[in-house]
Order: structure tokens, then sequence, then C-alpha cells
């Protein structure tokens, strides 16, 4: 059974769910979204995924199957899915080759699984070093080098009939604010600041990107009124008017802090759609209600009634995009390559200090020092998944002890045993610096015969004393399995 798409509504919707229930299905063809988006939670295994894709399409027709792929932390997939290094490790590579192959890849799994939109590159300026919303997810502050590693991922994606969606515009960068827990404003000095922000989204324009996703942050000094989402001057002014976007505004999840507030659903609406929302993503993952998601129709609904003049959701820019990126098919046979994928991590991984290790100590404690200040999409459940990895793959590991926190004394017993064992003390840790007794805990490891120091996400953790001292800027599976090769290459 198949909905009537002449008018299906304007929601990408995520839901709960690994395979179409008979209430999955019921609530899909009530909503009659135009897409759907996957996360971590609906997806178990390469066959599992295909699977429940090819059934979506089967209820809904020809919708937009969507997913946040960026690399790095940004991974909704098993550990059987080849994955890339985040933006931030690309940049640092300074290597346009390595970027393209690292998309390329990027692409070629969402094209093999079903998937037709991916909401990446991420296009905001790395210019707040304290921003952990965004953190590894931007390439750099530099406009006109986030705007040529947008390209190569847009141009990608586009080898391989994968839609992509610029974000988060017009900037998520200069804000350590969170838009899924708060809002905020964006404060810029000037206009020149603010034109930065959107400099590489008007270049990913002119190349043809066919989506971009609003911020639900408010900038005061073009819009002190309402936020990016449901603002017309930043979205049919600065967006359409002034970058001449053409293609489809998809808003920022709708369900977080950042545009709920005190917004009902009826607000929503209204306000982004007069805005110029063209798409409302509601991912029920803060929520986690099916009403939320109908009270959302009703309001769309509503609006319709009232408000007889067409324009509010463009079918003919919807039109186009179908017929570019889901109708065609241009489909990958098999899955990207594993070690291809390993090598792409290994490239981006920077070795601050690097030497072989003493013989008597090629035996090794594997400890994870995590700050799990992080929230949104850096609060995944496969925070540990690295370290996990590490210790299955490396056989040189012989003990594990994962989100040592803030036990001073635990850390002291690990150093004092790796010294009277000749064991070395790989140590891996993200945003370790932003804890106030990160210091203490770098001058127990200081004392250690033996140490390998591992910073996941910022190079800040380093203190430059221990004999192997590396950055990953970003981890997933796939970051494991490079790291256990590395870590053999040492003895």
């Amino acid at each position: 059974m198949k909905s009537d798409h002449n008018m299906p509504t304007p929601f990408i919707i995520g839901f709960d769910g690994t395979s179409v229930t008979p209430s999955l299905k019921s609530h899909l063809l009530e909503i009659n979204p135009a897409g759907v988006v996957l996360f971590r939670r609906n997806i178990e295994s390469v066959q599992q995924v295909m699977k429940l894709i090819t059934d979506l399409k089967d209820l809904l027709g020809a919708i937009i199957i969507a997913v946040d792929h960026e690399g790095g932390v940004v991974s909704r997939f098993p550990e059987d899915c080849p994955v890339p290094p985040s933006p931030n490790a690309l940049r640092y590579a300074d290597s346009r080759n390595v970027t393209r192959e690292a998309c390329r890849l990027q692409a070629e799994l969402l094209n093999y699984l079903g998937f037709n939109l991916n909401f990446a590159p991420v296009l905001d300026l790395a210019v707040d070093p304290e921003n952990q919303v965004i953190g590894t997810r931007a390439y750099s502050a530099d406009p006109t080098e986030v705007g040529e590693y947008g390209e190569i991922c847009f141009n990608e994606h586009q080898k391989l009939n994968i839609a992509t969606s610029a974000k988060h515009f017009p900037g998520h960068g200069r804000t350590d604010l969170d838009s899924h827990y708060v809002s905020g404003n964006v404060i810029h000095s000037n206009l020149e600041e603010f034109q930065n922000d959107i400099e590489p989204f008007g270049k990913l324009v002119d190349m043809g990107i066919p989506t971009v996703m609003t911020a639900h942050l408010t900038y005061p000094i073009v819009d002190p009124e309402f936020p990016a989402s449901l603002s017309a001057v930043i979205l049919k002014d600065i967006l359409r008017t002034q970058l001449k976007f053409s293609g489809l505004i998809i808003s920022d999840c709708v369900e977080m802090a950042g545009i709920t507030g005190e917004l009902s659903p009826e607000n929503i609406i209204t306000q982004g759609l007069l805005a110029g929302i063209d798409l409302f993503i509601s991912s029920f993952s803060i929520k986690k209600s099916k009403e939320f998601q109908l009270a959302l129709k009703r309001a769309y609904q509503d609006f319709l009634y009232n408000h007889r003049e067409p324009g509010y959701f463009v079918f003919d820019r919807l039109k186009p995009f179908r017929e570019r990126y889901i109708t065609r098919e241009n489909k990958q046979t098999s899955l990207p390559d594993y070690n291809d994928a390993i090598l792409k991590h290994q490239k981006t991984l920077e070795k601050v200090n690097y030497s072989k290790l003493n013989k008597a100590y090629q035996k090794m404690v594997l400890v994870e020092l995590a700050n799990r200040s992080y929230q949104g999409v850096n609060a995944d459940p496969g925070w540990n998944q690295a370290s996990r990895i590490i210790k299955e793959e490396c056989y040189l590991i012989e003990k594990s002890v994962i989100n040592t926190q803030c036990n001073l004394q635990e850390f002291n017993n690990i150093m004092k045993l790796c010294n009277e064992s000749r064991l070395t003390c790989v140590l891996m840790t993200y945003n370790g610096y932003r804890n106030e007794t990160y210091e203490d805990f770098m001058k127990i490891f200081q004392k250690v015969d033996s140490g390998v120091h591992i910073a996941l996400l910022d190079k800040r953790d380093l203190r430059n004393f221990c004999q192997n001292e590396w950055v990953t800027r970003g981890f997933n599976a796939f970051t494991g399995k490079m790291l256990a090769q590395e870590l053999l290459r040492l003895v």
C-alpha cells in the first residue's frame, strides 16, 4: 500500500526501531512525510538497514532517505561499514586527494545502502575553540578553505547521485552554544564577520548544492527577533535573494531546544513556512513523541487552510530534487574497501612525537580518560568505540580501563602497575583539558616509564613530554582499527 504522493507533508521524520512494524507503518502513512532520517538506533547491520530502506520506499514511494554521515564522531553506522575521518582531520592532512578519496568513500557507502540525502558537508567555521557542538565536524576557520573542502564533498556525492546539504546556515561555528539543548545568539563584531560565515555557503550555492540546512540560533546583526530557521531576513533576503539559492531549505530538527523553547508546533510551522522553510526535520530523538509529529502535521494542514496563496511548500522545488536524486539509480555493487578506509584514517593521524618502544615495554595497558561534557551529536553512545576496538584488535593490550574520569588514586595505581610490570600505558583522552583535575592526571602520567598519549579530539590535551603523542581529531570504529595497527608498529 502506498500513500498519495500528490501532497506529501513537508517533513523529514525520524522514528524508533529497526524495521517497519505495523505501528510504524500506520504512523508513516498518517504523516505521509516527504522523507525519513535514520540514526544509529535504526541501524544494526548492513543487510538490516538495506531491508529497512527498501521497505520504507515500498510503503511511501519516492521519498527522501536521509542520514547525518559527516565522518569522525558523526557516524550512524555499525562497525562493518567503512566510514571516513572527520572533516577537521581531513583538513589537517592538507591533501585535496585524501579528502576526495574520503568523500568518495562516504558517498559510496550511502549509495550502496540506499540513502539519497546526506546532511553534509558542515560549512561552519571553526572560529571558536570552545565550540563543543561543532568541534572536529568543521574543516577550518578559513572560509575559503571551508568552501573548497565542502565543494569536494559535494562533487564526490554528486558522482554517485547522493544529494548533499550545506549546514548550518548562516553558520554555527562562532558560538559555544549547543542548540540541541539551549537557544541563544551568535554575536558578530561587524557585518564582515557575518559575510565570512556565509561565504562557504555562497560557494556551494554557486556549485548547485540541492539543499541547505538552517541553524536554530539567532543572529542579531541581521535579525534580532527570530532564529535563522524562522527568519525571513536570513532565509529569503540573504539565502534566496543575496546568495540566489533555489534549492530546498531544510530546518534542523524542530525538537531541539534552540527552536522549541516557548514555541508550539503551530508557531514553528507558521513562522517557518512564512520565513521560507521547505522541509522540517522531526528526528524523534529528543521529544520521542508520535503526538508531536502528528501535531506538526495538523499545524501544516491548518496553515494550508488559512493561507490559500501558493508558495509555502514549493512542490516545484521538490519535483526536480526527486527526479535528480530519488528516481534515478546509480547503484554501487559492494561496500567500500575496509583497508582503504583504515588508510584514510592513517593519513590523517598527526604524530606529534613518535618513537619505537623499548623491547622491555612492549605489552600495554589501555586507559581511556574522558571528559564527557559533550552533548548533542557528540553525546552518541559510541563514545568508547575506538578504545574497545583497539582492545579487540591489538594483541599487545593486556589490560583495559575505560572511562577513568575523576579518580586520581585509581589512575595513580594504574601508572604504578605499568612501571612495576614494565607495561606501556596507552592513554586515550578527549577534551581532557576541559576537566579541572586534568593537570593532576598529567602529572601522574608524566611519571610512567613508557607511554603513548592519543588525543582523540583536541591537540590541547597533549603536554609534549611523552615519547609518543598522537592526535586523531575525531574518532569512530575505523579510527580504532587504524590505531590498533599503529600501536602494533611500535614494537
